[in-house]
């Protein structure tokens, strides 16, 4: 049974870890509020220039000579996922909930005969796939402080070498997307090759004919990989805003449980301590009694 010291030294540790706890929880609401801002700005760009794209590459087949070739339909080769997470912890099962998806979509392709290649962007999910799946990670960098353009286009280059070199099928982005301050949404996002279907509002709409110059084939040769950048980029900024608001909950749920167990200490000690006041008032008492 612990004692009156023990149970002191451990409302303070557990008091101290109350306060970094909290603090870690205000961190973390002001970068989100940043990286919010940062993902909301990013959207409505993607999505432009994913219509763009649809729109422009109406009417020319998967297979056409004309695109590139990392953009075109291939043959059964290996698929790529590139799978982005946190470089820290302490953000619940922000990380956990896309590794635990990635290592059933590589048993689904195992299955298939096609096994995959994994790129990790993020150092936890490097971390946790190297004990199971080491040997499908052919390529990992860690995420940084701030999405950067930068990554996204190195990145990016990185996909084209391995799908020129003919070791790659497809590739798809996996990551958690920020929806609100308490929730966010796995998604998995075909990039490679480009999806050039139009949206289903586009669809709805009339035909409407148009004139390119200098020419579809030119301007798809200059939009495709700048789509691909930024959908990358978009990924990423989404992820970096979802782990800020998990980091946010988690470090909130721990700051409530922390106050709550040194309630439960306190209530304790008082009890000890006034358990050991009684018993020297009654051995007082009975040494008196006794003279």
């Amino acid at each position: 049974m612990a004692n009156l010291k023990d149970l002191r030294n451990r409302i303070a540790s557990v008091r101290a870890t109350c306060k970094i706890t909290s603090a870690m929880k205000m961190v973390a609401a002001s970068k989100l509020r940043r990286a919010q801002t940062q993902a909301e700005n990013a959207r409505p760009y993607a999505e432009s220039l994913q219509d763009m794209l649809a729109s422009v590459s109406q009417g020319i087949p998967a297979h056409d000579d004309s695109l590139p070739a990392w953009a075109r339909a291939s043959g059964n080769k290996s698929p790529a996922l590139v799978v982005l997470t946190s470089d820290r912890g302490l953000c619940g099962g922000f990380n956990a909930s896309v590794v635990r998806d990635v290592r059933h979509r590589v048993d689904e392709l195992e299955k298939q005969g096609t096994p995959p290649i994994l790129i990790c962007i993020g150092r936890r999910g490097r971390d946790m796939l190297k004990r199971t799946h080491s040997k499908y990670i052919v390529h990992s960098m860690d995420f940084g402080r701030t999405p950067s353009y930068a990554v996204a286009q190195d990145l990016a280059e990185t996909l084209v070498k391995l799908f020129t070199q003919s070791k790659l099928d497809s590739c798809d982005l996996m990551f958690n997307a920020f929806k609100n301050a308490l929730q966010q949404e796995l998604r998995m996002r075909r990039i490679m090759p480009a999806p050039m279907d139009p949206p289903e509002e586009a669809a709805a709409k009339p035909t409407v004919w148009r004139i390119y110059e200098p020419g579809r084939n030119e301007i798809l040769a200059g939009l495709l990989p700048l789509n691909m950048k930024t959908q990358i980029y978009l990924a990423m900024v989404e992820s970096m805003a979802g782990e800020h608001a998990a980091r946010m909950t988690a470090m909130d749920s721990a700051t409530r449980n922390a106050s709550e167990m040194i309630d439960r200490l306190n209530l304790r000690y008082n009890r000890l301590r006034q358990a050991a006041i009684t018993t020297e008032m009654i051995e007082i008492v009975s040494g008196s009694e006794a003279m």
